[in-house]
């Protein structure tokens, strides 16, 4: 039995998408997020590439389309801020960032309500990278209006653009069997045996 499942891919894997530890990683659209801590990563059919929520009170989703007319992050904000009034959000603030490869974004925060009148605040990132037009979204309620926008800001900061090296070497985690020697506790064999998602 232990022969049969050693090698065996386990965790959030679907063939291009996968979530190790505290990350999530694309290899066709070549890009990884990180996943803040208690939170779920959910596969969209339709209308963004990936989402994660935390208690269905917070909301994040990362969208992408192909760029098919050169566009940087401000022109694609100015994009989106045409449907503010159908959405029924007022913009709050925006300000220009980098993240951590050094990529322009643009942040753009708001306040508006959802289907049941209840207040919700957003935060958008835009970004134009690799001939593609992206939008990283989160949403909170009012209850979590201190904690959206910080966790927002370190989580769309921290997106990377994976490169051809590391789309080589990233695989899905397998079941690995090793024999504990005499004596191993759990902590010793996890900081021992846990590495990279490549390993």
């Amino acid at each position: 039995y232990l022969r049969e499942i050693e090698g065996l891919i386990v965790g959030y894997h679907n063939g291009a998408e996968m979530a190790v530890r505290d990350r999530y990683y694309n290899k066709e659209a070549q890009v990884s997020l990180g996943i803040p801590a208690g939170w779920q990563v959910h596969l969209e059919a339709e209308g963004a590439l990936v989402s994660m929520s935390r208690a269905d009170r917070e909301f994040l989703l990362l969208a992408s389309d192909p760029m098919h007319l050169a566009i940087d992050a401000a022109g694609i904000e100015a994009e989106f801020e045409k449907g503010l009034r159908r959405r029924g959000w007022t913009k709050v603030g925006g300000e220009p960032a980098l993240t951590a490869q050094g990529v322009p974004l643009r942040f753009s925060y708001y306040t508006g309500a959802t289907a049941k009148g209840e207040p919700i605040h957003v935060g958008c990132a835009f970004i134009a990278n690799q001939k593609r037009r992206w939008t990283l979204t989160m949403l909170g309620g009012e209850k979590e209006a201190g904690e959206v926008m910080p966790r927002f800001r370190q989580t769309a900061l921290g997106i990377r653009f994976l490169t051809g090296q590391e789309l080589t070497v990233l695989q899905p985690p397998r079941l690995r069997l090793v024999r504990a020697p005499h004596g191993a506790d759990w902590p010793a064999l996890a900081a021992e045996h846990l590495g990279d998602p490549g390993e």
